[in-house]
């Protein structure tokens, strides 16, 4: 029985996209979290990057290996950490809506890919 490259390629794939949302569900905890502690938006915002930033950037990268998705979707959700640490910088939101739209873009080819992948 022959295993075709696609299928295996697929399964990782399809799994970083569903464990990728409880990345934000534990990085939203942990803003909670710190914001009940006592810590203030600042505080929260630092937890809330720090828990959430390496979860995009490995998906991202995982994604530009496969060659499984164009290299635009793969760039797109490997932009969202950078643009979140220079907007954290900058101290404006501007820069991370545009990642957070470019990840959400991104992940949505992703996913017409993986719905579109033979079987």
């Amino acid at each position: 029985m022959e295993i075709s490259v696609a299928r295996i390629r697929s399964v990782p794939l399809a799994l970083a996209l569903f464990a990728a949302p409880w990345g934000f569900v534990v990085a939203n905890g942990a803003y909670a979290w710190a914001t009940r502690a006592g810590g203030g938006d600042d505080i929260g915002a630092e937890a809330l990057a720090l828990a959430s930033a390496p979860r995009p950037l490995l998906l991202g990268l995982a994604l530009l290996r496969s060659h499984v998705v164009p290299l635009g979707a793969a760039a797109a959700v490997l932009a969202w950490p950078p643009l979140h640490v220079i907007g954290l910088v900058a101290g404006s939101e501007w820069f991370e809506v545009a990642g957070a739209v470019l990840q959400a873009a991104g992940l949505a080819i992703v996913g017409i890919r993986l719905l579109n992948a033979p079987r």
